[in-house]
């Protein structure tokens, strides 16, 4: 399907396109799930060699692939540097460049669908989110596990099933394999506080108070939830950042992983762990925002367009999308973000004045 539509986005990107008579140029973010956005590049997918698609990480540390390793550093080096890909790479890749070893082919086996340049890939927010949420409800069953045993870990994953279900009220949904969708996340995020006291009542038992091993583990799982919860409210809003917002997510991101990998010395850094840390915060400041170029902002769009379009009658979809978004325009229904960014400065009008209602009005 994208290879019938490449000639017209290499097109725009080379031509801009023309807004009332005027040429602008057009800038190509490619955004969506991890697997689509591998795909589309030619990328093997997240359990490749090097699983990012934008810098040249290895996945971890092996004998195979030492010399990568040494090279590039594995998703593990939580420090950096990281070695992002060249920009024109995706483009170029070719058959040749396959028979050149790993370091040659960089887990890229078929030419791009599309080539965007690695620092204009969109951070998966949504799946950033859902992928961090598993991760942290799953590591307190590990804890538990590595204190308590196998058995006492166990009975305490039921335990927090119940937690979750009975005070937080959220339960995991089947079209995400088990997990919970986006919103029963951060109902998750805001009742964290449920969460730790389940887990420091199974680590204190029978005797009052955790053991030393056990209370740094506990120590370290509440300031991940802590420092979490700043993070994720950041990239999941489809607002303009602000300087400050840009300079705490990377503080954080660099707190959350780089805590998490000191203290729990078995956690692996996924490719999710490894975008929120190495490449959302270069995202953050140089677009301003993550959430306005993510696939849940085109989404919910839609979702507000399919309860609407039955007012805004159309011969085509897209005549009827285009009297929608008319609508909105001449209503100023816009998030304060855009309209601080982009409205003109000016008084407000008298109690009483004329509003402009129809394009031809003058005041607008």
């Amino acid at each position: 399907m994208m290879a019938a539509h490449s000639p017209r986005i290499d097109e725009v990107l080379s031509r801009g396109l023309d807004v009332r008579g005027e040429r602008r140029p057009v800038r190509f973010l490619l955004s969506g799930d991890y697997e689509s956005q591998t795909t589309v590049v030619g990328h093997k997918g997240p359990n490749a060699t090097m699983p990012c698609i934008c810098c040249k990480s290895t996945k971890v540390p092996s004998i195979t692939h030492a010399t990568l390793d040494a090279k590039y550093g594995t998703l593990k080096d939580v420090s950096g540097p990281w070695h992002l890909r060249a920009d024109d790479q995706y483009a170029n890749c070719s058959n040749e460049a396959a028979n050149g070893g790993q370091e040659a082919l960089l887990s890229v086996t078929r030419p791009a669908l599309v080539s965007p340049q690695p620092r204009k890939f969109v951070p998966i927010t949504v799946f950033v989110t859902l992928g961090v949420n598993s991760r942290v409800l799953r590591l307190s069953v590990e804890v538990v596990i590595r204190c308590c045993g196998r058995a006492a870990g166990s009975a305490f994953a039921y335990e927090l099933a119940g937690v979750l279900y009975d005070e937080v009220r959220v339960q995991p949904v089947p079209y995400h394999g088990g997990l919970f969708i986006g919103r029963d996340c951060h109902a998750i995020d805001e009742h964290s506080v449920a969460v730790c006291a389940a887990l420091e009542t199974k680590l204190c038992g029978l005797k009052g108070e955790p053991t030393k091993m056990s209370a740094q583990y506990l120590q370290a799982y509440k300031d991940a939830w802590e420092v979490w919860n700043r993070i994720r409210k950041v990239p999941n809003r489809a607002t303009i950042a602000t300087a400050a917002e840009a300079v705490a997510l990377r503080s954080d991101a660099t707190n959350f992983v780089a805590g998490l990998t000191r203290e729990i010395a078995w956690l692996n850094v996924s490719p999710k762990l490894h975008i929120l840390l190495a490449h959302a915060p270069d995202v953050l400041d140089e677009f301003g925002s993550i959430g306005l170029y993510g696939g849940q902002g085109l989404e919910a769009w839609h979702g507000r367009y399919s309860q609407t379009a039955r007012l805004y009658p159309g011969e085509t979809d897209l005549a009827s999308a285009a009297a929608l978004v008319r609508a909105m325009a001449l209503a100023g229904d816009s998030s304060p973000a855009v309209l601080d960014r982009l409205a003109p400065k000016r008084a407000s009008s008298k109690e009483g004045a004329h509003k402009a209602v129809q394009p031809g009005d003058r005041r607008l």
